[in-house]
């Protein structure tokens, strides 16, 4: 890429080069000696539902599963109470194992290929799935290992997330899951295509998701920081609001909904005793008036979240980090992948098609509606008045778009990437060998554009733990978390190389990263306080770079 010598860039401004889409960063904040002045384009790469331990915990070097002590280990089964190596036996009435040891694929199935004779449900499984244990020999295809093969899903949700980590002690992951059989497992990564790109580049093994829970919310404070709130809520949804006890803990069994997306206003948060709600915050999977899904059978759409007037005294002001590159007038996207096709289809567009028909097989079964936050908020909703929100659809756009921004040098400032459900690693329903192909993929396009480039860094990491247990405690911060620890991989010609990176960071760390590099300030206490990504950079990635390759 050609670029012209800068002779006064504070009098003169910006300049345009003799290759176009090069633009000078005059408009940039002058770069500080640690604010990553080098680095002029963000990518990070969201996916989804695995702890650290879960796909790095035999990853040379790093604090993997031979740290665990014998304490993190002590799990206990959730019906029997049974300790460690006492395994119930198959119920003949229920038609499975009660406690669904061995573990159950996503359809409910008891999962044959943990029995020592498939053929024979009652038969003995061929591990102790109350301790740590590989999935490679059991997920193999024929004499090797397949992780092209899946697994089933694991509960991931707020409240029981707390109960899990139990303070610290990381002793009731399988006390408190759906399918205790799978909590303990974990898949070696580090020969897939991440794991190589984490042993060139920085492996950071001390990374927590911001908030406890399932994607929905950690997707909300990756890009506002907080909580979304719904106003009212006990009156329009009650259903929906979480029963808690005395203590804050769920009772086991509860009926209907009794573990709601909704806090209760003044109910206890189970991790933080001393804590109560002073609102009606959404914390587990909930879709937003702005993007429905056309399902029928899905009610107690979101509310707009207020990023457009701090003054509306009947909705709390939230601004996002996109909120906040707009004002400094830097550039960035969201690409999401199927995202066209669903703003077609969703029963929210004026014009929509419809209900889903059966050319959307891809987007029925592999878009998750509440994986787009961007599109909860004012600013960043597809519709308004009935047309296409113009700041919207510049910001909000197909994966798709993201390979032809690379290509033609127009790639933003700061970028966001959520790939579509198969290729996002999402236990249950996604190949973990293809999600990681994909993101191989994505760094391999980039890597493409040299001048693009040498000015990039790329992070990749999981919104949440999915349900699997990992041994490290997450610091205590406030009422929302942060959760447990999840992989993070830091991908740059200016990352540290061969390197793991002990910095304790959580996923709000993305925001203080960009924040820092680009001069903005923070949404909150949360993102204000998180570490920024800059001990996994070289000396080189601190020294401004006088030109931005967009």
């Amino acid at each position: 890429m050609k670029t012209c010598q800068l002779l006064n860039l504070r009098i003169f401004g910006r300049w345009l080069c003799g290759w176009v889409g090069v633009v000078l960063a005059s408009q940039l904040p002058v770069a500080a000696a640690n604010d990553l002045g080098a680095i002029n384009h963000f990518i990070v790469i969201y996916q989804e539902n695995w702890s650290f331990d879960g796909l790095y915990g035999n990853f040379p070097g790093a604090n993997g599963i031979s740290n665990a002590s014998s304490a993190a280990t002590n799990q206990l089964d959730r019906l029997s109470r049974n300790p460690i190596g006492t395994l119930p036996s198959y119920d003949p009435v229920l038609g499975a194992i009660p406690t669904q040891n061995p573990p159950v694929p996503l359809n409910g199935a008891q999962d044959d290929r943990f029995l020592s004779d498939p053929g024979d449900p009652n038969s003995a499984s061929r591990v102790n799935t109350l301790l740590p244990y590989g999935l490679e020999r059991f997920i193999g295809s024929g004499p090797t290992s397949d992780p092209n093969n899946r697994t089933g899903d694991i509960v991931h949700r707020y409240w029981q997330e707390q109960f899990q980590i139990d303070h610290g002690k990381m002793d009731k992951f399988v006390t408190w899951s759906d399918n205790p059989g799978l909590v303990m497992s974990h898949f070696d990564a580090t020969p897939l295509p991440e794991g190589q790109l984490a042993r060139q580049y920085t492996l950071c093994d001390n990374l927590f998701h911001s908030a406890f829970g399932g994607s929905f919310l950690s997707h909300q404070f990756l890009v506002a920081a907080q909580a979304p709130v719904y106003p009212h809520a006990a009156a329009i949804i009650p259903k929906n609001i979480a029963l808690l006890d005395a203590n804050g803990v769920l009772p086991l069994n509860v009926p209907g909904d009794g573990d709601g997306n909704i806090t209760p206003i003044g109910g206890v948060c189970f991790a933080n005793t001393n804590l109560t709600f002073d609102k009606n915050y959404a914390v587990n999977t909930i879709n937003s008036v702005n993007l429905a899904n056309g399902d029928p059978a899905d009610t107690g759409f979101l509310p707009s979240q207020n990023d457009s007037n701090p003054g509306d005294p009947n909705r709390p002001y939230i601004p996002t980090i996109g909120d906040r590159l707009d004002a400094a007038g830097i550039s960035w996207k969201w690409y999401s992948g199927g995202f066209d096709r669903a703003l077609a289809v969703s029963a929210s567009n004026p014009a929509h098609f419809g209900r889903l028909g059966t050319n959307d097989t891809g987007i029925k079964n592999f878009f998750q509606w509440h994986h787009q936050p961007f599109a909860y908020f004012d600013n960043y909703a597809p519709w308004t008045n009935g047309v296409r929100n113009a700041r919207s659809a510049a910001h909000l756009q197909d994966e798709s778009d993201f390979y032809a921004d690379v290509s033609n040098s127009t790639l933003p400032a700061v970028v966001f990437i959520k790939p579509l459900g198969d290729d996002n690693e999402h236990p249950g329903y996604a190949s973990l060998l293809q999600g990681q192909m994909h993101v191989s993929n994505l760094v391999a396009a980039v890597q493409g554009n040299p001048a693009l480039w040498a000015h990039t860094a790329i992070i990749v990491t999981y919104d949440e733990h999915g349900g699997r247990w990992d041994h490290v405690a997450p610091p205590v911060r406030d009422i929302w978390g942060p959760g447990s620890r999840v992989p993070a991989i830091i991908i740059s010609p200016l990352a540290k190389t061969n390197y793991i990176d002990h910095t304790q960071y959580e996923t709000v760390s993305c925001l203080s990263t960009i924040e820092k590099r680009f001069g903005l300030p923070p949404l909150n206490s949360v993102d204000a306080a998180a570490a920024t990504f800059a001990p996994a950079f070289t000396a080189a990635a601190t020294v401004p770079s006088p030109v931005r390759d967009h």
